[in-house]
């Protein structure tokens, strides 16, 4: 959906230039060549910041490339006349996404007024306000959808690598609690079956004591590993069905647990894995207001029942 989002955004700005060059087109027939080599030179430009600020990056060289885009647009002001006023509006798009806001906001604001100077120095005051008004609307319009779609995709981002974490975390946990302590038992294991194997056949009575010790060892470590396995068990359903209403919570989604005093446990590996599902379902959706999470029991048939709505439903 975000990537549908932002190709949208690409194609309007596209298209609100090439009105621009068509209405030149349409009432300055004589100056249609040179809008159209002046917007090949700008546009490309302009379009390339945006996808980059769709994605919550800045350019390389985006400094020198709006430099570059804004000495394009006002050179051929004074060869086209007031009509070529909107050009300023890309301009003024590109100077909020690009720049950080101590150099936006007072070159947005220049670029606001710009049109009030010029359309009075090319003798067409009567557009002064309409311009003006366009650079604004345009400016505004534009970015705003684009900082939206950037920030949604961090937070996403940033769902991720919270999760990825997580996951590293307990992995980590694991595998320190193994190596110290079945790690350790293996290795008494295999230093006592080696000396027992040497010692078999000249010192029985000796071997037969590092047997002994690879027995009782061997037990030992069977022991720990069902403890280990027993602390590794799935977390209670409620515990996880807290969780999920927690980081839906957290991304905005109200969530409403509807729980039977009695659930089963352990909970059955389906039932998490769709709730898990779900969860990463609802994450991904846009526009989703609110959720219900519902355990039904149907004779001993535990389900999962997730309904949601939509931004702008009912």
């Amino acid at each position: 959906m975000l990537e549908l989002a932002g190709a949208g955004v690409v194609t309007a700005s596209a298209l609100w230039v090439t009105v621009g060059v068509m209405r030149i087109a349409a009432g300055q027939p004589g100056d249609t060549a040179i809008a159209v080599a002046a917007t090949s030179a700008y546009l490309p430009l302009h379009l390339w910041h945006v996808q980059h600020a769709l994605r919550g990056r800045r350019p390389a060289g985006a400094a020198w490339s709006l430099a570059l885009m804004a000495v394009v647009i006002v050179a051929t002001l004074p060869v086209i006349g007031v009509q070529w006023l909107a050009a300023l509006y890309p301009l003024s798009a590109s100077v909020l996404l690009l720049l950080r806001p101590r150099w936006s906001i007072p070159l947005f604001a220049g670029l606001v007024a710009l049109p009030g100077v010029a359309a009075v120095m090319l003798g067409g005051q009567q557009w002064v306000i309409y311009f003006s008004a366009g650079v604004l609307l345009y400016g505004l319009v534009l970015a705003v959808p684009v900082w939206l779609i950037a920030t949604i995709r961090e937070l996403r981002a940033a769902r991720t690598a919270v999760a990825d974490q997580a996951v590293v975390r307990e992995r980590t946990r694991v595998e320190d609690e193994l190596r110290h302590t079945l790690g350790s038992a293996l290795e008494t294991i295999a230093g006592e079956a080696d000396l027992a194997a040497r010692r078999i056949g000249a010192e029985p009575g000796l071997a037969d004591a590092a047997l002994r010790t690879v027995i009782g060892t061997a037990r030992n470590a069977v022991a720990e590993g069902r403890r280990l396995t027993a602390g590794f068990r799935p977390p209670a359903l409620r515990t996880e069905l807290e969780s999920a209403a927690t980081l839906l919570r957290t991304a905005g989604i109200r969530v409403r647990l509807v729980v039977p005093d009695e659930l089963p446990e352990p909970p059955p590996h389906t039932l998490l894995a769709a709730l898990h599902a779900e969860v990463s379902r609802l994450l991904q959706s846009d526009g989703v207001r609110d959720c219900t999470i519902e355990i039904v029991d149907h004779g001993g048939d535990t389900r999962l029942v997730v309904a949601h709505r939509q931004s702008g439903t009912a």
